[in-house]
């Protein structure tokens, strides 16, 4: 009877501890995702499996490295919420470096950037090294593929803190929205919007004075028709709207297609600066 207690004990013992020995397999990171136990990443397996459960859901999942990272041989694609969602988690380096090795042919997912993470908003990734190379061959192009180490594309209001890349890219003339860091930014600037609306009301009122003036006509300057309100309030405010309309719906109707928005048709600046 003794016997037998002892074995079943020892089943139990030996079963309690096959989590352990998942984890040390890589694929379950330990931690639960939050800001206070982010999850753990040791090794490709880790980072595989938690841009797997962001991929599922987990939005807001946050994790840091604890170890390099090395993703040649892996078939990767960025770290990426559901559609129509966006990555908002934090990302600890950690001081850590990740190596990428990808190559773009006529195979390639066209859904799918190249980076890090794709499509982020509200998130924070900081302290990491990139480094490898990314790869595309002559004859593939694709104008809405975008090209990043640390992110392919991310939105307004992330912040990309203490990051790094000596990832080599080889990709000729065959693609467009390649950055060092970030491959693309979607966005607009209402602040740029602002300022271009009031300054392109004042040159075309001191445009028109020079002209009349030119003409021998005496007559005062008023500055935006109806004024220093007319200039600086209505013409800052329509510039914003419209940037924010226009911008919105070509986002929209971007992501409603599963790809990002056209270069060669829309300009979205390299660095966001929302207000």
């Amino acid at each position: 009877m003794k016997k037998g207690i002892a074995w079943l004990l020892a089943v139990v013992l030996l079963i309690g501890l096959l989590p352990l020995w998942a984890f040390a397999e890589g694929g379950e990171p330990e931690g639960d995702g939050t800001k206070q136990t982010p999850y753990q990443i040791a090794d490709a397996d880790d980072l595989m499996a938690f841009a797997q459960s962001v991929s599922e859901g987990q939005t807001d999942a946050c994790a840091e490295l604890i170890n390099n990272i090395d993703l040649t041989g892996r078939d990767w694609t960025p770290i990426k919420a559901p559609s129509k969602q966006y990555y908002e988690g934090t990302f600890d380096g950690r001081g850590y470096t990740v190596t990428i090795d990808v190559t773009v042919d006529e195979n390639w997912d066209s859904s799918n950037q190249v980076g890090l993470f794709d499509d982020m908003k509200n998130a924070t990734v900081k302290n990491i090294r990139m480094a490898g190379k990314v790869t595309v061959t002559q004859d593939y192009y694709d104008v809405n593929l975008c090209y990043g180490t640390v992110a392919a594309t991310m939105n307004r209001k992330n912040t990309i803190e203490n990051c790094s890349s000596t990832v080599e890219f080889s990709i000729g003339a065959g693609s467009t929205g390649v950055g060092g860091i970030v491959g693309y930014v979607l966005g607009r600037s209402r602040r740029g919007a602002f300022i271009s609306g009031v300054m392109g009301v004042l040159l075309a009122d001191l445009i028109t004075a020079i002209v009349v003036w030119a003409g021998g006509v005496s007559q005062p300057l008023t500055l935006g028709g109806a004024g220093i309100f007319d200039t600086a309030v209505i013409s800052g405010i329509i510039a914003v709207l419209l940037a924010e309309i226009i911008g919105e719906t070509l986002e929209r109707a971007a992501r409603a297609n599963g790809v990002a928005p056209n270069p060669a048709r829309v300009h979205m600046p390299r660095k966001e600066r929302d207000k």
